[in-house]
């Protein structure tokens, strides 16, 4: 039981280092103290087949902590996984051969009847899933100064890592890991 326990304690401190959260909720107030802004320019919320965090990046949306909100993700390997998810909870919505990113935008429209997402459905690792929505971004002359992004809590620490690799970028990244 002891070897249990160390390993619980252990898997904690890696699973706390890799739940990045740059602000200890995702409020205006939070986003007010700590970086002076009461909402970013963008959400980008990345693939991924843990729905807990679409639904943190959906009600940041609703709540206003931002204007709007790219999805990005191509077919990868947690494709199939969310497919199976979706198709327990919405058996009517097309899922095959289509991208993350699809998906979860239809699971937006159905849920919280967000309609006008900006998507990103090539990508198909965290590096592509960067610089294909900063592309995307680009495309749609969207020049943000913050963005906060969301990804499966994993996942939040090697895509801020990311970010960071991408030169010559002055964008404030602000991370917000859905579930720790």
């Amino acid at each position: 039981m002891e070897n249990l326990d160390i390993s619980a304690r252990n898997i904690n401190i890696i699973g706390n280092f890799l739940a990045r959260r740059d602000i200890p909720s995702l409020t205006k107030e939070e986003l007010k103290n700590k970086y002076e802004i009461e909402k970013a320019d963008i959400i980008i919320l990345f693939g991924g087949s843990i729905i807990h965090g679409w639904n943190v990046a959906a009600e940041a949306l609703k709540n206003n902590l931002a204007d709007k909100i790219l999805i990005s993700g191509g077919i990868g390997h947690t494709t199939d996984e969310l497919r199976d998810i979706i198709s327990k909870k919405y058996p009517e919505k097309k899922k095959k051969n289509r991208s993350e990113a699809d998906i979860i935008a239809d699971y937006f429209k159905l849920k919280y009847n967000i309609n006008d997402p900006l998507i990103e459905n090539q990508s198909t690792n965290c590096g592509n899933n960067v610089t294909f929505a900063l592309n995307t971004l680009k495309k749609n002359s969207i020049y943000p100064k913050n963005i906060i992004i969301i990804q499966d809590s994993t996942m939040q620490q090697r895509m801020d890592a990311t970010f960071r690799m991408v030169p010559d970028s002055n964008i404030n990244i602000i991370n917000f890991a859905p579930y720790i």
